[in-house]
């Protein structure tokens, strides 16, 4: 099972113009079904795939908001965003084929953007299982100036 993660063409401009203030926004993970349809052009915004949201026990709407979420800058030419990886127990969901991250800082799904999203490239389930998304060592949202 290949794993993908992919950003919407609109982030950058969007982290960049200040819409989202990754250190003080209520930045959240939220699982979607199979139905969701990303299009990196396109999906920009909560609403276009609200439908397809799934919750479960221990999994409540709205997902998991990230916790001790960190910027930090090398001083050269590379910014990195930062949180907490996840861990939440005793978790149940049924057929889970992306997690979102989301700015849900509005809490209007019209305006809340869509920053990133993973495909687990199949679904996934779990029963009362512990669901781990373990962001990589250099950052959730890393980008650096050639």
């Amino acid at each position: 099972m290949a794993v993908t993660v992919t950003i919407p063409t609109k982030t950058p401009g969007k982290l960049a113009n200040k819409e989202v203030d990754w250190d003080s926004d209520n930045i959240r993970v939220m699982a979607f079904s199979s139905s969701a349809s990303f299009t990196q052009a396109t999906t920009i915004y909560l609403s276009a795939i609200r439908a397809a949201e799934l919750t479960g026990t221990g999994w409540a709407a709205n997902g998991i908001a990230l916790a001790n979420k960190t910027t930090t800058d090398d001083g050269v030419k590379t910014t990195k965003l930062d949180a907490d990886d996840i861990s939440n127990a005793t978790t149940t969901l049924t057929n889970v084929r992306y997690f979102a991250v989301v700015d849900y800082q509005t809490a209007v799904d019209a305006t809340s953007p869509i920053l990133l999203w993973i495909d687990l490239g199949v679904n996934t389930s779990w029963a009362a299982q512990t669901v781990d998304i373990i962001w990589p060592a250099g950052g959730i949202l890393t980008q650096t100036v050639p």
